[in-house]
């Protein structure tokens, strides 16, 4: 049996984000576990993969660590991206409103998503791969924030030419 620890110290509930997955891997029949933890603000899910009378392979390890991959891809691009978009108008720019704030990460993430989407998923795919081999823990705003510096930057660029674009209008 393996465990992987996935963490996050944003708001959204992480396990409900998963639902769909842990539906999928169930029909596919990959047997896991998942236990929530809370310290703090902060939320982990652990990921137990096989059974315990039973030993799992380097195989099907390496399987279930590829479906956690794409699951955690998918919250890096959406969520997480989200969230720090949020949080770079609140500091960066506290002038805006909370609707202006809200309306312009989700055009950002809008913009980002039909510009070059296949390219970088799978950039952010393979960097969480990567890591996922080697780790049993990931902290998905640390990860996104020291692992995926060029896709940060890119959203905030992304995001000054929108507020630019709102200024002037």
């Amino acid at each position: 049996m393996s465990t992987i620890q996935i963490g996050t110290g944003s708001l959204f509930d992480l396990r409900a984000n998963l639902e769909k997955e842990f539906t999928r891997w169930e029909k596919e029949g990959i047997k896991f576990q998942v236990q929530e933890q809370k310290m703090g603000k902060f939320k982990f899910l652990n990921f137990t993969f096989g059974k315990p009378e039973k030993e799992t392979t380097k195989h099907e390890e390496a399987i279930f660590r590829h479906n956690l991959a794409l699951v955690v891809t998918n919250l890096l691009l959406g969520q997480v991206s989200q969230n720090l978009l949020r949080r770079m108008i609140r500091i960066d720019h506290p002038y805006l409103s909370a609707d202006e704030a809200e309306a312009l990460s989700r055009k950002v993430i809008a913009t980002f998503s039909s510009v070059g989407d296949q390219e970088r998923v799978y950039r952010v795919q393979e960097e969480v791969n990567s890591f996922l081999r080697e780790n049993k823990a990931i902290f998905l705003e640390g990860f996104f924030r020291f692992r995926l510096k060029d896709y940060v930057h890119e959203l905030k660029e992304n995001l000054e030419e929108a507020i630019d674009q709102l200024l002037a209008d």
